[in-house]
């Protein structure tokens, strides 16, 4: 893959000329097809956008996963590697753009024109903001339309270009239409005002949060069990086998087992990454001198949180894996003590630390050099 991201950059580095020029109209090539040949050899999925450059004169290449969110670490390795370009800035979120720019994007694709619309933004579930676009032109009796459905890709739209792709992905929920609002009060606001509206939004969920990281807060108390019904199957991907658990943040959980998105910063006021340890039960923890979860949850503990790099804030049983959750301030730091841990207590070579954020979806890191890839959901 790496040598994939080095031929990409050299090509674009040896064109970028050429794709200024064309830019500027001095200059005809199919410059389409050339994305799809080279960038596309990276990955198939990854989308790109070019445009003005923010902080300076000339131009701004955007790369992102759009709804393969299980890429974007793949595109942030890719980004990482770009050249230092006179002239070109590069991104993995399509960018905020002022109003008027925004409308005529969306009119430019679509042909709708949203600049009398209505929005409602609310606090939905699990941190997340749901969006209703309010105009009489949106008739519930259109459900099934070909303009109904014509106008949910414009609003969307509009909704991407005026917050901005990071905040999409991250904080709005649901989208949706209505040709009236559900009240006149404060959360109906002009399409205008959309951005403001959900950065205070956001600056209120935020304020809800946990007032301290998980390794200073006491977890004497506050329990919540959980019981779930897992089909039986071969294998589990995620935490599918799960069917008791128990932790001290119950709504984060349930966001995890939802099919919400999921990301940490709905979470977290101090960039905790909610993960958790995957440990296969199979042959139970023989050889091993943890006696149980419990055990293992301590000397985690002991370790993380006199580090002051996290905590255990809960665990629980499944079919054939036992998991353990965890809230980490820094991975990269965390992970290597954690292992040596692990590995001292002789934990079962399928044994792995994974991620609850859609980003972080294929993310894994391995307990020895030998513990094989972890069983992971299909990606599309």
């Amino acid at each position: 893959m790496s040598d994939a991201m080095t031929d990409w950059w050299r090509e674009f580095e040896a064109n970028a000329s050429r794709i200024d020029a064309l830019f500027k109209r001095r200059d005809e090539w199919n410059l389409p097809d050339w994305m799809h040949e080279h960038l596309g050899a990276v990955h198939p999925a990854l989308m790109w956008e070019y445009g003005p450059a923010v902080k300076q004169p000339g131009h701004r290449l955007v790369i992102t996963p759009e709804v393969r969110k299980d890429l974007r670490l793949l595109v942030r390795q890719l980004l990482a590697l770009a050249p230092e370009l006179h002239g070109w800035e590069f991104y993995e979120y399509r960018l905020v753009e002022p109003f008027d720019e925004a409308m005529q994007t969306v009119e430019g694709r679509t042909g709708i024109d949203l600049r009398d619309v209505s929005v409602e933004a609310r606090r939905g579930d699990f941190g997340c903001i749901d969006l209703r676009f309010i105009s009489p032109r949106f008739d519930p009796e259109d459900a099934e339309s070909h303009e109904r459905s014509d106008a949910l890709q414009a609003v969307f739209i509009a909704a991407e270009s005026l917050l901005g792709e990071e905040t999409l992905d991250r904080w709005i929920g649901t989208v949706d239409l209505a040709a009236e609002p559900a009240s006149r009060g404060p959360d109906l606001v002009p399409l205008r005002q959309l951005r403001e509206t959900v950065d205070a939004l956001i600056t209120d969920i935020q304020d809800s949060l946990p007032h301290r990281p998980w390794h200073e807060a006491d977890l004497g108390q506050g329990w919540t069990c959980l019981q779930l019904e897992p089909e039986e199957a071969d294998e589990y991907a995620g935490q599918a086998d799960l069917f008791v658990g128990v932790t001290v943040y119950p709504n984060m959980i349930r966001n995890v087992l939802s099919s919400t998105p999921f990301d940490s910063v709905r979470w977290s006021r101090f960039g905790e990454r909610f993960c958790y340890l995957k440990i296969d039960g199979l042959e139970g923890l023989a050889g091993s001198s943890f006696e149980d979860r419990g055990g293992i949850e301590d000397a985690v503990n002991d370790l993380l949180r006199t580090e002051k790099l996290g905590s255990a804030i809960g665990g629980g049983t499944g079919r054939r894996y036992s998991y353990i959750e965890l809230a980490v301030m820094d991975v990269d730091a965390a992970w290597p003590m954690m292992r040596d841990v692990l590995r001292a207590g002789c934990l079962p070579i399928r044994t792995w630390l994974l991620f609850h954020d859609d980003d972080y979806a294929a993310e894994w890191r391995g307990l020895y050099e030998a513990t094989p890839e972890p069983p992971l959901p299909e990606f599309e």
